[in-house]
């Protein structure tokens, strides 16, 4: 008859003896634990239970083409669909990309905005910061975008500012063909480069 063999000898006794020891660490670990101290606790985020309950997205990104091709791109620290509807959605510190030709672009920053999805348009509110690369900056209260068609509007006070140019206007609306109309009582002040 054969020897038996050593090593599942030992397994077999492994099996019974490393259940046995765990069971004796547990045990006591929970005997010698103690009391909880409710002050030496962990905090508990008062807002979890909110939170929780709301459908919310973390840092969302949206990106998309114009008709004619010019790519969009819209990113906030968080997005969340508003109550009783299906397409529209609001966000949080907004900041949007716009490629208006080659090597041009529009860099958008807003505290907040409203994205319409059957309107196809995107209000950024509550204090919009516009800059394009080629040094134009604009600031309003708000700025409509379309989301599939260039246009823009925006339909309280625009403060201008490019180099040598400063534009102050109660409103500014910018048409799919690229125009675009100051009006309210338009102030310009143009300093002429030497």
């Amino acid at each position: 008859m054969a020897a038996p063999n050593r090593y599942s000898t030992w397994i077999a006794w492994a099996k019974i003896v490393l259940p046995l020891i765990a069971l004796a660490i547990l045990s006591t670990l929970f005997l010698f634990s103690g009391r909880p101290d409710p002050e030496s606790a962990l905090p508990i985020y008062e807002g979890a239970a909110e939170l929780a309950r709301e459908q919310r997205l973390g840092s969302p990104r949206f990106a998309g083409t114009l008709e004619d091709g010019r790519e969009i791109l819209f990113a906030a620290e968080s997005a969340a669909p508003v109550p009783d509807t299906t397409d529209r959605f609001t966000a949080e510190v907004v900041s949007a990309r716009l490629v208006l030709a080659p090597g041009l672009e529009a860099l958008i920053d807003a505290p907040a905005a409203d994205i319409d999805m059957v309107r196809d348009e995107a209000t950024l509110d509550g204090g919009v910061e516009l800059m394009r690369t080629d040094g134009l900056r604009l600031s309003t209260e708000t700025l409509t975008l379309g989301l599939s068609a260039f246009r823009a509007e925006a339909p309280s006070e625009v403060h201008a500012e490019a180099p040598g140019l400063t534009l102050d206007a109660g409103a500014m609306a910018v048409s799919e063909d690229e125009v675009i109309r100051f009006t309210g009582g338009v102030r310009v002040l143009y300093e002429p480069r030497p």
